[in-house]
């Protein structure tokens, strides 16, 4: 009797035991459901649609909060979950979201999620319009921009045309320091970080305009200057550009020492020095922009920096004022842009002369019209002049005039030529540089 009883206990104990074991983990599978967020960008609104299962699409409402969030609250039960406990798991476009850990899911647009709660940022934004639709269960949400993201809409417009102007096709920028190595540390910034940020809107612009743009680092990472040239030079783009940010308000353009006097006419026109000469036109361009912009003084810096000493394409490094002391509230961010870009497009207009298609005996020619056009008299002596010119050594008496005027006007015809064919060393020899 005692043994059957014995019996009996230790099956209901297995029984309890696998009914522990089984339980906890059916649970967990049940208040975990995936929820999928999508965005995409209009003109005047941004459309976000959650993907739900039928329970949660019911039980969640998102609302736009005071700071501007929409802030949704998932709920897969009628009941009232704890905010402090994971109720689903949110997957996006560049894999699942983490808890407490910020995913861009378009340009501008993050998502973060915190518990049951997950909170969308998009910027300047006015109002909501919320839907919930079937088949399949979804949340759509318009996020209405206010004037004030319509008004960057219109100055996107604008840089947009300001690209259109430059003439080089391929770009390399290079977001300074990353990951461990933070540069200056502002009270409100991180060199890196907005290093990163303009780096980034940059080649927005520049790619949406048909340009090919290389960034050397798209997310806050470690890399060296070694790894940095080799991207460059993997590349070889028409410009490189190095993005830092300066401890004070004076912003300032870097390029590699002019070496323009040192050796002959022959080491000046290498590949090396053509790269320099390139790269300070461009650099004063824009340094010249920005004073123009702002009213501020630009430092023109001439440093043997490895990152552009190494770098085979024409390379330049601007240094972003502060946002400590420089305002890059309101429009002054993309004035800054804009700035840049108008002196990308005026120096690399001015460039255009060091591309390897200049032929001295077209600007011969050219002389050669508007030295007609200035003296058409000489057309109607030709004759005379030749016969003169042919015969040096006859002195005729009687006509001084002629041996004068035969005299003056053959020499105007060797000197253009002269000038011409000597042209394109003065422009090597730095003449366009110091403009």
């Amino acid at each position: 009797m005692i043994s059957r009883l014995l019996v009996f206990a230790c099956v209901a104990l297995i029984m309890v035991s696998a009914d522990w074991a089984v339980g906890p983990s059916g649970a967990q599978e049940k208040a975990a459901p995936a929820v999928r967020v999508r965005a995409a960008k209009h003109q005047d609104y941004i459309r976000i649609v959650v993907t739900a299962d039928d329970q949660t699409v019911k039980n969640s409402t998102p609302v736009l909060d005071r700071n501007g969030l929409i802030v949704i609250e998932f709920r897969p039960d009628a009941v009232t979950s704890e905010k402090g406990k994971r109720t689903v798991t949110v997957q996006t476009d560049k894999g699942t979201v983490g808890e407490d850990s910020p995913v861009e899911i378009l340009k501008s647009v993050s998502l973060r999620q915190r518990g049951s709660l997950c909170a969308i940022t998009v910027p300047n934004i006015k109002e909501i319009k919320v839907l919930k639709l079937q088949a399949p269960s979804r949340i759509v949400i318009d996020a209405f921009f206010s004037v004030a993201q319509r008004e960057e809409a219109a100055q996107s417009a604008r840089l947009k045309g300001l690209v259109d102007q430059i003439s080089f096709r391929t770009f390399v920028l290079d977001a300074g320091h990353g990951g461990y190595d933070y540069g200056i540390k502002g009270t409100r910034f991180a060199e890196k970080d907005f290093a990163l940020a303009f780096a980034r809107d940059l080649s927005g612009t520049l790619s949406g305009s048909g340009r090919d743009v290389l960034l050397t680092r798209k997310t806050d990472l470690v890399m060296s200057i070694a790894e940095r040239i080799s991207v460059a030079n993997r590349k070889m783009p028409d410009l490189f550009i190095s993005f830092h940010v300066s401890s004070k308000k004076t912003p300032a353009v870097y390029v590699i020492p002019d070496r323009s006097g040192e050796g002959s006419l022959t080491a000046f026109r290498s590949a090396g020095q053509k790269k320099g000469e390139v790269a300070k036109n461009i650099s004063e361009a824009i340094a010249n922009s920005i004073e123009k912009e702002f009213s501020i003084k630009v430092a023109r810096e001439n440093l043997p920096l490895p990152v552009l000493v190494r770098t085979k394409s024409p390379a330049i490094l601007i240094e972003l004022p502060s946002p400590d002391e420089f305002n890059y509230e309101k429009n002054n961010r993309e004035k800054m842009m804009s700035a840049i870009l108008k002196g990308l497009a005026a120096g690399t207009r001015e460039d255009r002369q060091f591309a390897p298609v200049q032929k001295p005996e077209d600007k011969t020619e050219i002389n050669h019209e508007r030295m007609t056009e200035e003296a058409p008299e000489a057309k109607s002596e030709n004759k005379p002049e030749k016969k003169i010119a042919d015969k040096p050594e006859v002195k005729p008496e009687g006509k001084p005039e002629i041996k004068t005027e035969a005299a003056s006007e053959v020499k105007p015809e060797n000197k253009p030529e002269n000038k011409a064919a000597n042209r394109p060393e003065d422009e090597y020899n730095g003449t366009q540089v110091k403009q």
